[in-house]
């Protein structure tokens, strides 16, 4: 009783840390890239970045153990993306005198003097 991936998210079978990867063979000669997930998250997130997959294997219980997926050899990239600024020397000047002038606005409380606690009788 397989269920169909197109229809709706693929319930992944509950596996250990150890047991969750993700692997990418890249294909030069039909520059494809071949894309294998055992992760539930990371299932999700390619779920989202290039449709539905295009093989999936299940367990008995109905639950998907892998999942495949191809897509073209130009959309994977394996570098975290840049921080804002690093690239522009300008704008990453532009920060660090945003930081420097928020730090000399902040003036530290000054207490005069401390008033006595004032008793009530009843």
């Amino acid at each position: 009783m397989a269920k169909d991936p197109r229809v709706g998210p693929l319930e992944y079978a509950s596996s250990s840390l150890a047991e969750q990867e993700v692997l990418v063979r890249l294909n030069i000669a039909t520059k494809q890239a071949h894309i294998c997930s055992c992760s539930a998250a990371r299932g999700r997130r390619l779920t989202k970045l290039y449709g539905p997959p295009a093989q999936v294997y299940y367990n008995r219980e109905g639950e998907v153990t892998t999942a495949f997926w191809t897509v073209p050899m130009k959309l994977i990239g394996f570098r975290r993306p840049r921080k804002p600024g690093s690239g522009n020397p300008k704008a990453l000047e532009r920060a660090r005198l945003a930081r420097k002038q928020a730090r000399l606005h902040r003036k530290a409380i000054k207490i005069s003097r401390v008033r006595e606690p004032i008793l009530v009788e009843a």
